[in-house]
């Protein structure tokens, strides 16, 4: 595949996925890591693309969509564990 096909993929796959990854950071509670969460399931949409082999599997849309599937699971786990981690003090201010 070509760069221009593969940019013109993730073009059409973007907005989806941006949606499906801010609406699973809100609803697992990590909201404020919404732009994050989106960051790294863009990240390892673009590299699942352009790592893409037809010969282990025939279907690259059931593909994509697992993987991205497995991005915001760990994603969501990597925010929700940070958030767990931080230390708030009595005036409001995290360490």
């Amino acid at each position: 595949m070509s760069h221009e096909e593969l940019m013109r993929l993730f073009t059409e796959l973007e907005s989806r996925v941006r949606r499906a990854a801010r609406r699973a950071a809100i609803r697992s509670g990590v909201a404020r890591w919404a732009d994050d969460v989106e960051q790294d399931v863009l990240l390892t949409l673009w590299k699942r693309l352009c790592g893409y082999d037809p010969d282990r599997c025939k279907d690259m849309q059931t593909y994509l969509e697992v993987m991205v599937q497995y991005a915001i699971r760990d994603a969501l786990k990597r925010y929700v564990r940070w958030d767990s981690r931080e230390v708030q003090f009595p005036d409001g201010t995290e360490l």
